[in-house]
């Protein structure tokens, strides 16, 4: 599709990844007087087929997760002819089709830490590639994380701020930590 649109318009495509899109939808939100006074907030974008939600703490993205719950996704996981009213059963299938996405949220704990993170699975997920930034957004490390072992040695990072991203078939998660 990308290559038969450059082709037609002579325009450069970039397909972005929902952690771009959630980065380029904050600056957006940024441009707008009525939200650029705000330091902290959450921001939600919610597509066809996928949901951002993004945290800002001093007017810097600090948290981005972006989910598989599009409205069309959403809309198709639970009913094969969208033009039906929506029912009691449809609302039920879609709370429960949502709620079993949401809950697949990793924890990272200790933060703040010192030597080495530890990863809480949520269910049914087995492994995970998990990418570290430092705050100038240079890769620190990349691993595959198995449910077996969920822990991340940190001893060798230098005190201050990372940026982890957590990326699961279904999923990709950013959380914040401090490395003491």
């Amino acid at each position: 599709v990308t290559l038969f649109v450059e082709q037609q318009t002579s325009l450069k495509i970039k397909i972005l990844s929902g952690q771009e899109e959630a980065k380029a939808v904050v600056k957006g939100l940024q441009t707008d007087p009525m939200i650029n006074d705000l330091a902290d907030y959450f921001a939600l974008d919610i597509g066809g087929g996928s949901l951002e939600i993004m945290e800002v703490e001093q007017k810097r993205v600090c948290n981005i997760q972006s989910l598989p719950l599009g409205a069309v996704s959403v809309a198709l996981a639970n009913s094969s002819n969208l033009n039906l009213p929506l029912t009691p059963e449809t609302q039920l299938k879609t709370r429960g089709f949502v709620r079993n996405i949401v809950q697949k949220e990793f924890k990272i704990y200790p933060n703040p830490t010192v030597d080495e993170l530890n990863f809480e699975f949520p269910d049914n997920v087995q492994s995970a590639n998990v990418q570290v930034y430092n705050i100038l957004g240079k890769q620190i490390t990349q691993t595959q994380l198995k449910r077996t072992v969920p822990k991340l040695d940190t001893n060798a990072w230098a005190s201050g701020i990372y940026v982890v991203q957590i990326i699961t078939e279904d999923a990709v998660q950013t959380k914040r930590i401090i490395k003491q």
